[in-house]
C-alpha cells in the first residue's frame, strides 16, 4: 500500500486520487527496522488509514509503487552488486521507464542510506528526432529533485493537484541515485572504506516510492483539458504558469503559451 522510513509518517493522496482495497478481510504485513541499543524495550506500532465515503469514491486510483529498485535483478536496469562506492569518491547511477500506457503521477519519496545525497526524476518527451536537438529543443524536463537527501527524513513530496505530471505514451521516465562517499558528507562515517549494497544504514540502497495513476487514452484526455483550463486559472492568479507548466508536453505547453501571449492583459 505504501512505504515507511526514517522521518516518514504518513502519505497523502490528493482529493480526488485513493487506493483501492478489494472487499473482505485483509492482513497488513510490515517490516519494522530496528537497532539495538543495549537495553530491552517494548515498542507500540500503529498504523491507520482513511478512507473515501462509500458512496463518494475517488476520480482516480492510485498505485503506489517501487521503482529504480537496485537491489533486485532486472535485465538492463542496476542491479546490487554494481553499487560499489570507492573510498573518498561518488557514485552515479540511473534507471530509464519508458511508458507503454499513459500515466498522472502523484507524488514520489526517494529511500537510500547514509551515503545517498540527491536523487531526481527527468521526463523525455516522445516527439520526432528533429525536436531533440539545435535551437529551440525542449524535450527533456527535470521534474523531481531530492538535491540536499537527508537518511533521517524520508519524505514524501505531493505534486499540486493541477502540477501532477500527465505523462503519454512513450514518454521516458529516468531516474537518477547520487552517491557520496567522501568528507563532504556529513553522514558518510568512515570514507575510508568502501561501500556497497546492504540492508543497514551504513550500506547503500537506493530505489523511489511513486503514486502512479495509469489512463486510459481517453482519461489522458480529459485530463489533460481539464489540466489546461487550470493552468490558464493559476496563470491569471499568480500571473504565470510557475513550474506547473512542465506537467504537461511541451507542444501543449506552446499552445497555453501562445495564447497567454495574445490575450489581452
Amino acid at each position: 500500500v505504501v512505504g515507511a522510513g526514517a522521518g516518514k509518517r504518513w502519505d497523502y493522496f490528493g482529493e480526488d486520487t485513493g487506493i483501492k482495497f478489494s472487499p473482505g478481510p485483509g492482513v497488513i504485513n510490515f517490516g519494522a527496522h530496528y537497532f539495538p541499543i543495549g537495553e530491552e524495550f517494548e515498542d507500540n506500532i500503529e498504523v491507520a488509514f482513511w478512507f473515501h465515503p462509500e458512496n463518494d469514491p475517488p476520480d482516480t486510483e492510485a498505485n503506489v509503487e517501487i521503482h529504480h529498485l537496485i537491489d533486485q535483478f532486472e535485465p538492463g536496469q542496476p542491479r546490487a552488486r554494481d553499487i560499489l562506492i570507492p573510498p573518498h569518491g561518488t557514485q552515479t547511477m540511473y534507471r530509464t521507464w519508458v511508458l507503454d500506457e499513459p500515466v498522472m503521477l502523484n507524488s514520489f519519496r526517494g529511500h537510500m542510506h547514509l551515503h545517498g545525497i540527491a536523487m531526481s526524476i527527468e521526463v523525455i518527451w516522445p516527439g520526432r528526432v528533429r525536436d531533440y536537438y539545435g535551437p529551440g529543443a525542449n524535450r527533456r524536463d527535470v521534474i523531481a529533485s531530492i538535491n540536499n537527501y537527508n537518511h533521517n527524513w524520508q519524505t514524501s513530496f505531493v505534486f499540486a493537484d493541477d502540477a501532477r505530471p500527465l505523462l503519454p505514451k512513450g514518454a521516458a521516465i529516468v531516474m537518477r541515485t547520487h552517491f557520496d562517499n567522501t568528507e563532504n558528507n556529513p553522514l558518510s562515517i568512515d570514507p575510508d572504506q568502501w561501500v556497497v549494497f546492504g540492508g543497514r544504514s551504513v550500506d547503500a540502497m537506493s530505489h523511489f516510492h511513486v503514486s502512479v495513476t495509469y489512463l486510459e487514452e481517453e482519461e489522458y484526455s480529459s485530463l489533460l483539458t481539464e489540466r489546461k483550463l487550470q493552468l490558464e486559472e493559476r496563470k491569471h492568479r499568480d500571473g504565470n504558469f510557475g513550474t506547473a507548466l512542465l506537467s504537461i508536453h511541451p507542444d501543449e505547453r506552446a499552445v497555453l503559451e501562445n495564447v497567454g501571449g495574445a490575450a489581452a492583459p
